[in-house]
């Protein structure tokens, strides 16, 4: 049996390659957590699940509501 791999998780994959690859600028903001749920067909739950795992890893910060790289 293969185990799925979590959407939160799935996400983070795609926001942390859209940084690396500069699709995504330095010091820029992350688009809206209503806009990142639309594109991926997410709920705001598996976003927030996404970036808070993307904020432990150090790769974005938050400045007050909004979200950095």
């Amino acid at each position: 049996m293969i185990a799925m791999t979590p959407k939160y998780y799935q996400l983070a994959t795609a926001l942390r390659e859209q940084i690396s690859s500069g699709q995504l600028h330095a010091g820029a903001q992350l688009p809206p957590e209503e806009t990142i749920s639309k594109a991926h067909q997410l709920s705001r739950g598996t976003v927030r699940k996404a970036i808070d795992l993307l904020l432990q890893e150090g790769l974005i910060t938050r400045h007050q509501w909004r979200w950095t790289f």
